[in-house]
This record gives structure tokens, C-alpha cells and sequence, in this order.
């Protein structure tokens, strides 16, 4: 195995370390993995819900609420029409509930057996029979362009929810509200299908208040030099900013055209203010006229709901605040600042308008690690805040999931991936994930642990399955790599379910480190099949090239779906061999990048501290890859049914470290004995084995020094 460590600037880990407070270790793996600028390390950093962006960022978003809210209004039937999978699962869930609360009439559907993702002319046709007169459709829709002209048809409302890539043509729905889109007004477009059911669930609940609309002028005074003073206005819409405004005045110059533009702005709305006394008199002296507003000084207020402040000046903080860490100095201004601590305030003392978006976080972060979006951005937060409500028991469906697994303590984003998500999923791959809709929906405690032992059965159901398949299908994978030169599986297996299409190719994928697509024949008439890449290929765009073959594709970069009729299979088979013939992919090189180097000193329990602060992991944000050059194996056995594995306590300085080798039991006595010093690469996490909770080492490399 090739190692690798990237030199570090360190300068720049000097000035990540003062700015932020980190040692200077995690300044280094910081800095080392290219997480230097504010806006990324503010999600470090940062918990608060605040820091999220803000779901009006979508220029669609008020649309989509006004629908929602007439709807709610005048007792017409909504449906929100979700995916099978556990983004979809999820978002249904958040849409769901979110909608019942505010007082909704509302349905759910999701794809059952053998039904194709996505919604259908026939679930238009079956529930607008029912009286359902607007659909909303989550982790799903984005190319339904026909089905939306179908549902205008039929006289019933389309709001589209998506976070798929869309493809040339963008559905002419009511709203259609997807961060992949060209100008959706969203700052950050990797957020999973549940996340954008979020952004819902929060505009709606914000759409019930009396602040929704409410325009909010935020204004700002101070001294400048030579008599001259400084007006800051932004005006907010939904929280968001809509406009923002300067003026520079003097008390003996004339002032008309300021008078009357501030004049104009002060009567849109409430103008609220940071210490009102004295920013009012100086308006009293720049103008001759009184500025008529109503005016609210809120100093007061923020600093009871916002202590951090701490009734400094707006100064004061620009300088020294939290806000500070995450601009430069020369962009923020005082009135940023005022903004900043406004919509502090404003979660806090209105706290209770955003209980049942926070009680959804644990639902957000599901999805968003089962649909492997990355862990940067606002991600961190939602998957930091709903771990955190996941390990404090609140929903009674996770709750019994993970007593039935024996998971009691310290849940992690890897606990989601390997013992919630499989389980959520095997329900949609079965073609049954309404079930999995209805637990998590469910407060029932005896429905609640029905549904559990159903689900929980299902994924053993679906183990078999997969494991059945994986043995059948590896030959022909085999083949087909000799085929394509190493370089792409492609093969079809008609006995195969559909629905673990994605975990074959996800698989072939990983193990031998090419794109892979993997088909299952559907009723004898359709091929349903998964596309699963390395990063070296693009899912959806790769799949564009055999668009005018498909009913139906869509995907993100690095995993993508389609289906077509079973008579164009052999067209799309030669097609699709023309076009891996003039693919550049090759296997990747076995090879391991090492974020630090630990002498045996800084291998103690508190090495855990820096684990803990650069958590979760997933997607884009791997667990932080360690090498010390002083271990001494002081034990060493098998372990694993078949004795494959190895368990070793390694003396790293003063300390013993257990450690496990994953399959490496061939190693022993020729790699590696009893009382050799090693240099070992290796990650490190907490075994939660019996409740009880031991720091571990998980070896990525061993080399026997010297040898």
C-alpha cells in the first residue's frame, strides 16, 4: 500500500489554530485536507440551526409555501409522493408530519413492488380520484416533465422537491424547488432529497406565523470622521435580505435625498434597531424633519436571548465577536453584524415556531448519510444535530430499531450507515417501504415494534438475497472486466431483485474499483438497472448518452438509475460497449493519505478529542488517518469465525492501545510477530461492545521497522 502525507502551510495551521482556538494537530489536518476559508470551517465550528442556510434562498420557495398554505386553508387533499429509498423514506416522513401539524389534509404514497421510482400518469389518476387536487412530490420529480402537464391536465397543482440532477427540460410545476438547478437561489446544492423536504417543512411552519412576508428593516447609525455619519440599512424578507442601503449625511449639509429615501424605506415596515436612543438623536441632528417609523430598539432583547453579546457594541463585535471568525475584515460591517445577532434572537425567542423542524433533524440526517451527500457545508450540521437527537432517544421508532440492535450508546454517522439505513432500506428493496414510512410516522408503541420485527425481518430477507446474488453474479463480473480491460462491469442477471441492483453495482464498484452497472429484468418486460462510478466517471452525464433508449434515468454524480423496454436491452448493451471503449478509467491504485504523524506522546485517550471534533463521517469527510512509527505489539491473536481477522494491543509511549487488523490473520509471523516494533496507519473510533465504550485503533497499514 502506497502512502501518502501532504507537506502542510504552516503558517496557514499557525493562523487556523489562533483564529478558531484548535491545537495545532487539528489545525494541521485541517488544513491538510484544504478546509482553510471561513465559510467551510464555520460548519466546524458551529451547531446552531441559524447557521443553516436559509430555505427562501430558493426563488421558488414562496410559491410553493402560498400554494401549501391555500391548501391548508380551503381543506383540499395533499399528497406528498415520495422514493423508495431511505432519502425518500425520510422526506416523505418530514413532509408528512410537518404538513398534519399545520392543520393538512394529507396523504402519502411511495413506489410499491415492481412500480418504477418516481411519480406515474396512473398515481395521478388514482388520487386525484380521491380528491386530491395538489401533489408534492419529494426525493422525486425533477424529470416528471410529462406527468406535470398530465396532473395540469387533470386540474390538480404540482410542487416538484428534488436534489436530483435535473436534465434539459424542468417540469412546469407551481413551484419546483431543487438546489441542482441553474439559478435555484440556493448556495449550496448537495443536500439530499430529505434536506429539501426540510427546507419545506421550515417555510411552511414560517408561513403560518405573522412573520412570514413581513418585511423587517434592520438600520444601523455611527460617526464617521469630520462630522460626517453613517447609515447601514438592509431590509429582510423571510429573514433573507432583499435589499441593502448606504448613506453618508452631515448635520450642515442638505439631506433631502437621503430624507426622502430613508423616508420611503422606514414605511415598509417595522425598523428595528441596536441601541435606538442614540442613532435616533443622531437623526435628530442630520435632519430638520422627524423620519416617521416604527421604530423597536432591541438591544435589550438580544442580549437577554443572545448573552454572548453581552451588550457590547455592534463595533466591539465586528471586531471581536463569533461573527468575525468566519469573514474578513474588510467585507463585514456593523449592520452584518446586527443581522448576524438578529436572527439569533429571533430563533431563540421564537424557539417554539422551529421545535418540529429541529425534532426532524434526526429524520435529515438519515437521509443525507444514506444518500452519501458530502459532510461539508450545512450537512455537518444537520447530521451533528440529528446524531445528537438519535443518541438522546427522542423518536420511539429509532428508539426500538436500535434497542432490537443492541446499539444503546454513543450512535454515530457510521452507526447510521450500517445498522439504521440497511434496515430502512430493505424495506424499499423488497417492495414494501411504506412500512418503513408508517414506522417512522408511527407513536404507537405496540405498531411501533410490530413494524420493527417486519422491517428487521425484511433485511434478512434481503442479506440472503443480496448474498446470494453476490455469488452468482461475481463470475460474470469477472468475465466482464477482461472484456472491458479492467477498465468497467457491465452485466445483467435476470434472476436478480431489482431492488438490490444498487447494492450489487455499489459493490462490484468497491471491490474492483471501476464504474459499475448492474440490470434485473422486471415482468419480462423492462430492464430496471443501477450505475454506481469511482469518481472518475460522472453517473448521470455518463447516462445521458443513452437517454433516447430510457422510459426514465436520473441520479447524482457518483450513483445514477434508469429503466427501459427488455427489446432495447441488446441496442443499449452495444452502445454501451462502444462507449466504455472510449473511457479513460483505470483500477485505482491502492494507496492511503495520512492527516498526521503521532509521536508516541500524543497517543493518549485525549487523541480522541480531536476524533470527536472533526466528526461526522461520510461522504467527502473520511475519519482522520493517523501513523505512529514507536507501536510495540505486545499481544497478538485471531479472531473471526473463520480466525481471519487479527486483535492486537499495541504499546504506543505509556499507553496500550487495542487495535483490530481486518483480515490479516495470513500476516502474522511473516508481516508482523509478538514484540515487534511497527509503524502503524490506522483511524481511530470507540467499540460500544456491551454498552461498555473503549477507544480502539482500526489498522489501515503495519511494516515491521527495520525490515
Amino acid at each position: 500500500m502506497k502512502r501518502i502525507r501532504n507537506e502542510v502551510n504552516k503558517e496557514k495551521v499557525r493562523e487556523i489554530s489562533k483564529r478558531y482556538g484548535v491545537d495545532l494537530l487539528t489545525a494541521s489536518i485541517l488544513e491538510r485536507r484544504g478546509l482553510t476559508e471561513p465559510e467551510d470551517l464555520k460548519f466546524f465550528f458551529e451547531s446552531h440551526l441559524r447557521y443553516m442556510h436559509n430555505p427562501f434562498d430558493f426563488i421558488e420557495m414562496e410559491d410553493a409555501v402560498d400554494r401549501i398554505l391555500a391548501a391548508i386553508e380551503t381543506k383540499e387533499k395533499i399528497l406528498v409522493y415520495g422514493d423508495r429509498d431511505v432519502d425518500g423514506i425520510t422526506a416523505t416522513v418530514i413532509l408528512v408530519s410537518t404538513l398534519k401539524q399545520c392543520g393538512a389534509e394529507v396523504l402519502y404514497a411511495v413506489p410499491e413492488g415492481d412500480e418504477d421510482y418516481s411519480l406515474r400518469k396512473a398515481d395521478i389518476d388514482k388520487y386525484t380520484e380521491q380528491g386530491v387536487s395538489l401533489i408534492i412530490t419529494v426525493d422525486c420529480g425533477i424529470s416528471c416533465v410529462e406527468e406535470t402537464r398530465y396532473a395540469y391536465s387533470a386540474g390538480v397543482d404540482l410542487i416538484v422537491t428534488d436534489h436530483h440532477n435535473p436534465g434539459e427540460t424542468i417540469p412546469s410545476a407551481v413551484a419546483v424547488i431543487d438546489p441542482k438547478i441553474e439559478d435555484s437561489g440556493y448556495p449550496y446544492p448537495y443536500i439530499a432529497g430529505c434536506v429539501v423536504a426540510l427546507k419545506l417543512s421550515f417555510a411552511v411552519l414560517f408561513g403560518k406565523t405573522a412573520f412570514y412576508n413581513r418585511p423587517m428593516i434592520l438600520m444601523n447609525i455611527f460617526n464617521g470622521n469630520d462630522g460626517f455619519y453613517f447609515i447601514e440599512i438592509q431590509t429582510l424578507r423571510n429573514l433573507c435580505i432583499t435589499d441593502e442601503y448606504s448613506f453618508t449625511v452631515h448635520p450642515d449639509h442638505s439631506n433631502e435625498e437621503e430624507f426622502e429615501a430613508i423616508t420611503e424605506i422606514c414605511g415598509q415596515g417595522t425598523v428595528y434597531f441596536y441601541d435606538s436612543s442614540y442613532q435616533l438623536e443622531i437623526l435628530s441632528k442630520v435632519f430638520p424633519e422627524e423620519i416617521p417609523m416604527n421604530a423597536v430598539d432591541l438591544f435589550d432583547e438580544i442580549n437577554k436571548y443572545v448573552p454572548e453579546a453581552s451588550r457590547f457594541s455592534l463595533f466591539k463585535l465586528k471586531s471581536e465577536g463569533v461573527f468575525s471568525r468566519y469573514e474578513s475584515d474588510s467585507s463585514l460591517k456593523e449592520i452584518d453584524v446586527f443581522r448576524c445577532l438578529f436572527i439569533s434572537y429571533f430563533y431563540k425567542k421564537f424557539s417554539s415556531l422551529f421545535s418540529h423542524y429541529y425534532y426532524c433533524m434526526d429524520l435529515a440526517a438519515l437521509g443525507t448519510v444514506s444518500d452519501v451527500m458530502p459532510l461539508h457545508n450545512e450537512n455537518r450540521i444537520i447530521v451533528k444535530t440529528g446524531i445528537d437527537l438519535i443518541n438522546k432517544k427522542k423518536r420511539a421508532s429509532l428508539r426500538e430499531l436500535l434497542y432490537r440492535q443492541n446499539c444503546f450508546t454513543h450512535i454515530t454517522s457510521i452507526d447510521i450507515a450500517f445498522k439504521i439505513s440497511p434496515v430502512l432500506n430493505a424495506a424499499g428493496r423488497m417492495g414494501v417501504p411504506e412500512k418503513a414510512v408508517r414506522f417512522l410516522l408511527s407513536e404507537d408503541p405496540e405498531e411501533i415494534r410490530r413494524l420493527a420485527s417486519e422491517i428487521l425481518a425484511l433485511n434478512e430477507e434481503r442479506k440472503q438475497i443480496g448474498n446470494d446474488a453476490w455469488i452468482r453474479i461475481l463470475p460474470k463480473a469477472e468475465l466482464c472486466l477482461e472484456k472491458t480491460k479492467g477498465k468497467f462491469i457491465f452485466l445483467h442477471d435476470s434472476e436478480l431483485n431489482r431492488g438490490i441492483t444498487g447494492i450489487m453495482a455499489m459493490r462490484l464498484s468497491q471491490k474492483y474499483k471501476v464504474p459499475a452497472i448492474v440490470t434485473a429484468l422486471v415482468d419480462n418486460k423492462k430492464l430496471v438497472g443501477s450505475l454506481r462510478t469511482t469518481g472518475q466517471l460522472k453517473a448521470r452525464s455518463f447516462l445521458e448518452k443513452f437517454s433516447d433508449l430510457f422510459n426514465d434515468f436520473g441520479g447524482h454524480d457518483g450513483a445514477a438509475g434508469f429503466n427501459l423496454d427488455a427489446e432495447k436491452g441488446s441496442l443499449f448493451g452495444k452502445r454501451l460497449t462502444e462507449a466504455i471503449g472510449q473511457l479513460d478509467i483505470r483500477p485505482e491504485e491502492d494507496e492511503i493519505v495520512i492527516d498526521a504523524l503521532l509521536p508516541a506522546a500524543r497517543m493518549t485517550p485525549e487523541i480522541m478529542n480531536t476524533v470527536d471534533f472533526l466528526a461526522p463521517f461520510g461522504e467527502g469527510m473520511s475519519e482522520p488517518v493517523f501513523c505512529c512509527d514507536e507501536a510495540v505489539i505486545a499481544k497478538c491473536e485471531t479472531i473471526g469465525t473463520e480466525r481471519q481477522h487479527v486483535k492486537l494491543t499495541l504499546k504506543i509511549g505509556e499507553n496500550f492501545w487495542p487495535a483490530l487488523f481486518w483480515n490479516a490473520s495470513d500476516l502474522i509471523n511473516i508481516e508482523f510477530v509478538e514484540g515487534d516494533t511497527v509503524s502503524v496507519v490506522f483511524t481511530l473510533n470507540r467499540n460500544t461492545f456491551k454498552n461498555d465504550i473503549i477507544n480502539q485503533m482500526i489498522i489501515k497499514d503495519l511494516i515491521r521497522i527495520g525490515s
